[in-house]
């Protein structure tokens, strides 16, 4: 087959066509799409007015406090109230003059004044007795002798001292107790008390702490040694504290009861 054969002139002359068409489309649209701005008046020009104040309007205008005037008056003011206060730190610091007091005198008037001596005791003058004329066969008879003085007083003995005691045989130091028992509530303790006050042995109740103690009220010797009296009062309070029953209400302080009982050592009168 033959080739066809195309009319160069009639393409090229449609392609300009068509891109003629294309741009008028284009500044069409783009004609639609812009938004025309809008116009801002200009101001009108008038002129302007200019008013002179009258001289008499700056002396009405209010007094306004300049902030470097009050900034000024208060640093007077502080500078007068420091040097006030040093006046009165001196002032405190300064030592006042001690006043000499006055000696009153506590010695009675009594003794104040000279004691005047007493006068010694004069013996007293016989009086002169006239006797008549003796004869010559009569004696003369004898001068009575002068009174003697009244002896001066003897002092008061002075009071013996008490003759010191005896030192005490030396023996044994019964400086130990029996504690029974110790429980915080002291009414629980009372028939526990009543029942070994029975059986003859004397205790008491005493505190220590927060917590009461029956101890015995007799003192003896340390527990610990055997053969002492301790150790026997320490065996007594056990075997009569094992048949204790307590009444209804109270402690009942175990199953076989005061079985933990111990000496304490007490100060020595």
């Amino acid at each position: 087959m033959a080739a066809k054969q195309y009319d160069h002139k009639a393409l090229s002359e449609a392609i300009r066509q068509g891109q003629a068409r294309m741009k008028r489309m284009m500044q069409n649209q783009r004609a639609e799409t812009e938004v025309p701005e809008p116009q801002i008046p200009k101001p009108d020009r008038s002129p302007v007015t200019v008013t002179i104040r009258p001289p008499h309007a700056e002396r009405e205008k209010p007094f306004r406090l300049n902030q470097g005037t009050f900034v000024v008056a208060a640093v007077f003011v502080l500078v007068i109230a420091f040097l006030f206060w040093v006046n009165r730190s001196k002032e405190r610091l300064e030592p006042k003059p001690s006043s000499t007091p006055k000696i009153i005198s506590t010695v009675p008037a009594e003794t104040s004044a000279p004691k005047e001596t007493a006068p010694a005791p004069v013996a007293p003058v016989a009086p002169k007795v006239t006797q008549p004329p003796s004869s010559a066969s009569q004696p003369p008879q004898a001068a009575k002798p002068a009174a003697a003085p009244s002896p001066a007083p003897t002092p008061a003995p002075k009071p013996t001292q008490p003759a010191p005691e005896p030192p005490k045989p030396a023996g044994p130091e019964k400086d130990h107790i029996i504690v029974i028992a110790t429980y915080a509530n002291r009414e629980h303790l009372v028939p526990v008390q009543a029942y070994f006050e029975a059986n003859g042995i004397k205790t008491e109740i005493m505190r220590r702490g927060s917590y009461y103690l029956l101890v015995t009220k007799d003192r003896f010797e340390s527990p610990l040694k055997s053969g002492t009296d301790g150790q026997q009062m320490l065996n007594k309070i056990k075997s009569i504290g094992a048949q204790y029953k307590a009444p209804d209400g109270f402690e009942s302080f175990g199953r076989t009861p005061f079985q933990d009982a111990y000496g304490m050592k007490v100060k020595a009168n």
